[in-house]
């Protein structure tokens, strides 16, 4: 009677069990199909890494699935977004152009629609969009693609780097520079400056000099009171440099600027000379030796 019982036990423990796992796979199964009905947006970059002047587009590709009753507003592809080389991209469910940055070649591509027999079920869409690489600088770059209804906006990313061409100039931009915002006569300070080569060419060693001026325009009559020779610098990269600076002891006091310019000696053949200086406002304070003794 006792094994009778303990087989009747283990037969009902083995209905349960399989009870739970038919449960647990059915709600697996009900999430997936549910997860697989949800809207879905595929952003890719064609190739992620190539030369700036090869001769071919850099090529993005956008595919996505909305389970919406809601009509397609637009599509926007936006390049670098929230910086100063944001460039966009905005079209219609058939490719048409709506607006667009001279960056962007081409749109091709374009929309279905499912239907229940009465209203709007689902939409889905493929898009080649050609961009001009030598409208964009060397470096990485970001895209980002939304597809815009009335009810919903869904939202792709994606990623490419552009390298140094096999032949052109570089360009020294001044990106920042920091200084003491008051300076004594005849006493040394410390500056750090951050200058990029934004070309398709590397740099060569050159000078990253500073100046004292009394405006904020580099000119001939501004005084060179430091600089520092650097090493090259390649296509799309940046870097820090500390250059120390001494004011004259006779020079002006009160307001004044210090400017600093990176290929301070115009070694470096750059497709822009127009960005290379960044100024800095400052106060000249006389110095004082503590300990000179009394006339």
């Amino acid at each position: 009677m006792q094994t009778h019982n303990g087989q009747k036990y283990a037969l009902r423990l083995a209905v349960i069990a399989l009870l739970s796992l038919g449960i647990a796979a059915s709600t697996t199964v009900s999430t997936i199909q549910s997860a697989a009905a949800a809207s879905s947006a595929n952003l890719w970059a064609v190739p992620v890494n190539s030369r700036i002047d090869d001769g071919n587009f850099q090529i993005l590709r956008l595919k996505f699935a909305l389970d919406t009753g809601n009509p397609l507003d637009r599509i926007r592809i936006t390049l670098d977004p929230g910086t100063l080389q944001e460039k966009v991209l905005e079209f219609d469910a058939n490719g048409d152009i709506i607006t667009a940055d001279a960056a962007f070649v081409s749109v091709d591509g374009s929309v279905k629609i499912k239907t229940d027999g009465y209203s709007l079920t689902e939409l889905s869409g493929k898009f080649k969009i050609a961009i001009d690489k030598t409208e964009l600088t060397v470096g990485e770059h970001d895209a980002l693609a939304e597809i815009i209804t009335t009810g919903e906006t869904v939202t792709d990313d994606a990623h490419f780097r552009l390298r140094a061409g096999s032949s052109g100039q570089a360009d020294l931009v001044a990106k920042f520079f920091g200084a003491p915002d008051n300076v004594k006569q005849d006493k040394k300070y410390s500056a750090f400056v951050k200058e990029a080569n934004e070309g398709t060419g590397n740099a060569g060693e050159h000078m990253v000099s500073i100046y004292l001026s009394s405006d904020n325009t580099l000119d001939s009559g501004d005084e060179l009171v430091g600089e520092k020779e650097v090493n090259n610098l390649k296509s799309g990269k940046d870097r820090m440099v500390h250059v120390q600076f001494e004011l004259p002891d006779d020079a002006d006091t009160g307001p004044a600027y210090l400017i600093v310019k990176v290929d301070g000696e115009d070694d470096v053949s750059e497709s822009s000379e127009n960005n290379n200086s960044k100024s800095e406002a400052i106060t000249v304070i006389e110095w004082t030796d503590a300990f000179a003794e009394d006339d």
